[in-house]
């Protein structure tokens, strides 16, 4: 019991109680006793101070030390229940949904806008498009459409100013053509450019060149020679698929005076890859790959010269060599990358194939793994078919079918540089509403469309000059390259013009409003606001990397021509898009499954009953009777 209670003593009661033992004490006398004992109590008293203080001392150093940090943990852990606290009462408030979501590359956060710079706007009056007149437009590209970088077409010497009347040939892939002016209009562009933070995306068709290419007259490379059997040959445009140089054969699936170069030899990729470099280190931003459906064809394919009425099958055109080329352009690029520390993007496009997807997938998917951007069909007029309008019922059904971890590499567009567009508002609303990049070409947003075959402008670009071989009445892909229609006379396209052609052209041509009078006027039912409005509603991170989600319970109203979908994103609002073909009857969609209450956000055309910005307690859209009229609707839950 007697050690139980000492170990109950304070550190200095058993100091003393040491000393005392080690301490003799004599009892003489009584006095002397008292004496001596009152003494060795002071000297006890005092040898304690003394000799317990250094003890003490680091006894009280070391109940601080842990006192200090016992102190700090609970502070620390004080603090993040706090921030804990705050973060959660933020995120049920709604603050997460107006911060940014993680850092993506420009092309997967931003609307792209893809020109024709020949066709877009003089500066010289010489009635052709160039640099300086792109460049005058930058404040329409950025804050007018709202676009966050450009894909230039394709602007090297020989695609307009050739001795061939035609558009679309390459006599040196690192110069500019003289008509859309020097180097030095292009470095003071790309300045600019930056400055008001677009991003420049050039365009290469590597498939094939002109005859008087440099390459070609320099001996540097090696055509792809032709083995005089049309075996395995295709012909675009029903051409012969060979051209003579220098007596000898070479092979085109253009037709002469274009010539396929060879892009599994070593020395034609070489130089190639010296002109990917070349434009990476003047400062561009990214690389559009074009006609890629051709680069490396199937070796022990049947075709023979063929028109495009009997297109060749997917797996004869989108082959693996095509693919190990793009890699390997991929890799170069990468390169560069590491070096630079810069984001350059890489994207392909099929080109000018004319074969539609008919029910399949769009077979460009092939590159899903070695490009970032690929622009696919499924927006086109009847999914890249040339002579038909669009006929599909359920305008989103193949896309759907695409896995979602590639959905953000797609290309979304109504028209390209080989498909002119065609007016359909509901594939444009879904090219900006849908997972993916969107891309809108030039005169898209004002509704532009080509409809009239056999006109081009024979005194505006491009001059009455054809698309390669083609031939304008059966294809029309020169109709993608028409110019931009600034205003009725033409003055903002060219300070040149003074007479009628422009206007002529405009009416007879393109059959869509033009830029002078739709901006800054307040008419919501004009496709140029249409696209501002959807490019606007992109700007939330529910759109730009959201999930979708196809509603099923919808589908008994597929008949009406319309898809139904949900866009989500966690922390961020859901929003609801209704696009609808026409409707021969009043129905009602119910929404009440999916949000307690909705608000509206789009509609285009408008509704009496329905106006934008206007909550709806009962989430629930009453539609009536509106045939062959194109709806779109956009709700977001509350």
């Amino acid at each position: 019991m007697k050690n139980f209670k000492n170990n109950f003593k304070s550190p200095r009661e058993r100091l003393l109680e040491e000393i005392r033992k080690r301490v003799p004490v004599e009892p003489d006398s009584e006095d002397e006793n008292n004496q001596s004992i009152s003494d060795t109590s002071t000297s006890f008293e005092n040898i304690s101070q003394v000799e317990s203080c250094s003890e003490l001392t680091n006894l009280d150093e070391t109940h601080s030390t842990w006192k200090c940090i016992v102190i700090v943990l609970s502070t620390v852990v004080s603090l993040l229940c706090l921030g804990l606290l705050v973060w959660l009462t933020l995120y049920i408030t709604g603050w997460r949904k107006s911060t940014p979501i993680s850092k993506l590359p420009f092309w997967n956060s931003e609307v792209g806008y893809w020109v024709d710079v020949f066709a877009f706007k003089d500066s010289n009056g010489d009635l052709v498009g160039d640099l300086n007149g792109f460049l005058s437009e930058v404040n329409y590209i950025k804050g007018v459409i709202g676009s966050g970088f450009v894909i230039l077409g394709p602007i090297t010497k020989g695609f307009y100013s050739n001795p061939h009347n035609m558009i679309g040939l390459v006599e040196d892939y690192e110069e500019l053509d003289e008509a859309v002016g020097t180097i030095n209009d292009f470095r003071h562009l790309l300045r600019r450019f930056h400055e008001k933070d677009l991003k420049v995306v050039l365009t290469f068709d590597f498939n094939s060149v002109s005859i008087d290419h440099k390459w070609i007259k320099e001996d540097r490379i090696k055509p792809k020679l032709f083995d005089n059997s049309l075996k395995n040959k295709i012909s675009r445009y029903g051409k012969s698929p060979s051209v003579d140089i220098y007596s000898q054969k070479y092979y085109s699936v253009f037709g002469s005076p274009s010539v396929d170069l060879d892009l599994t030899d070593i020395n034609t990729q070489n130089a190639i890859f010296d002109v990917v470099h070349y434009w990476m280190r003047e400062g561009i931003d990214g690389i559009l790959l074009d006609n890629a459906a051709y680069f490396v064809e199937q070796e022990e394919r049947q075709e023979t010269q063929k028109k495009v009425f009997s297109c060749p099958q997917a797996e004869e055109t989108y082959t693996y060599g095509s693919v190990k080329f793009v890699e390997k352009v991929r890799q170069e690029i990468d390169k560069w990358m590491e070096t630079s520390g810069k984001k350059v993007l890489l994207g392909v496009n099929a080109g000018d194939t004319w074969c539609d997807l008919t029910g399949r997938p769009d077979p460009m998917l092939i590159f899903r793994e070695v490009a970032d951007v690929i622009i696919i069909r499924e927006f086109l007029p009847n999914r890249g078919c040339k002579e038909n309008f669009p006929t599909t019922k359920n305008l989103t059904c193949k896309y759907h079918s695409y896995q979602d971890a590639y959905k953000q590499k797609l290309g979304l567009t109504v028209s390209t540089s080989s498909f002119p567009s065609r007016k359909d508002v509901l594939s444009l609303a879904a090219s900006l509403l849908l997972p993916g990049i969107p891309i809108i070409y030039y005169g898209a947003e004002l509704g532009m469309a080509s409809l009239n075959r056999g006109r081009r402008p024979e005194k505006l670009y491009p001059q009455g000059k054809s698309y390669h071989n083609e031939d304008l009445f059966d294809y029309g892909s020169i109709l993608s390259h028409q110019p931009m229609p600034w205003d009725t006379s033409g003055q903002r396209f060219s300070g040149a013009i003074n007479d009628s052609s422009f206007k002529d052209y405009v009416k007879k041509n393109i059959k869509s409003e033009v830029v002078e009078n739709v901006v800054g006027r307040q008419c919501e039912q004009t496709v140029y606001d249409l696209v501002q409005r959807l490019i606007n509603l992109r700007q939330n991170s529910t759109f730009k990397s959201g999930t979708m989600e196809e509603l099923s319970s919808f589908k008994d109203y597929e008949k009406y021509y319309y898809g139904v979908f949900v866009r989500r994103a966690a922390g961020f609002p859901t929003f609801v898009i209704v696009l609808l073909r026409y409707t021969p009857s009043n129905f009602v969609l119910n929404f009440r499954y999916i949000c307690s209450s909705v608000s509206v956000r789009l509609v285009y055309p408008s509704i009496p009953n329905l106006p934008a910005n206007n909550e709806l307690r009962c989430p629930e859209i009453h539609i009536v009777n509106r045939t062959l009229s194109n709806q779109i609707i956009v709700l977001q839950c509350n």
